[in-house]
């Protein structure tokens, strides 16, 4: 979806800046919704978080639950593996 379809639908920029407590220049300077404000300008806007930002958020399930989840990137599962890897060092300690 493009800026101009979203910055419409949510009133006009001045109006969707203002919602979303950003300047409306900075909305201007957009070509896509940052990630950071997907949330907001859905919320401000009406348009699901998966329309916004397909390649971040994946559509909602067809059992009827109306609950939208954002995608794990590559970066954010191997920043969360390496959380959870044991270091070097504490290995074949005994303990």
């Amino acid at each position: 979806m493009n800026m101009r379809e979203i910055i419409s639908r949510g009133g006009g920029v001045k109006r969707l800046s203002d919602t979303i407590g950003r300047h409306h220049a900075t909305l201007l300077g957009w070509t896509r919704v940052p990630p950071q404000h997907v949330r907001a300008v859905s919320a401000a806007t009406g348009i699901p978080p998966h329309e916004l930002r397909p390649d971040l958020w994946d559509p909602p399930a067809t059992s009827g639950v109306a609950q939208q989840q954002p995608v794990k990137t590559a970066k954010a599962k191997r920043s969360s593996k390496s959380r959870n890897s044991e270091t070097p060092s504490s290995q074949g300690q005994a303990a």
